[in-house]
């Protein structure tokens, strides 16, 4: 069992980097950073991306953070958002307001059942 959890943390630490998830950008979507972090003692991390979506006539950008981890065959994701219609506002000021409010949601993030 120790060898299984070994190459587990193994490939979860080979899985969260900059380049793995920058493969996991959606469809227009920019890159803007990546941090690796551990969630209640699960490897994971925290992206952030920037990405115009347009629906029916108008258009949004938004910038978002989301912190992910895996714990058995699931993956995990808490998402944090600013957005404006204004497409070439720069984002980055306001997100800086709002990221220790998302940081402190995803610290509090708790995953029960391992402590059964």
């Amino acid at each position: 069992m120790e060898q299984v959890t070994k190459l587990l943390c193994l490939w979860l630490n080979r899985f969260f980097t900059e380049e793995e998830m920058k493969n996991m950008l959606p469809d227009g979507g920019k890159f803007i950073s990546f941090t690796k972090m551990t969630f209640d003692n699960h490897i994971g991390g925290m992206m952030e991306i920037e990405q115009i979506r347009e629906s029916l006539d108008f258009k949004v950008k938004i910038r978002m953070a989301q912190f992910m981890f895996i714990r058995d065959n699931k993956m995990y994701i808490l998402q944090g958002m600013v957005s404006t219609d204004e497409t070439l506002t720069d984002l980055s000021l306001e997100m800086k307001k709002y990221m220790p409010l998302y940081k402190l949601v995803a610290n509090s993030i708790v995953v029960n059942d391992q402590y059964k």
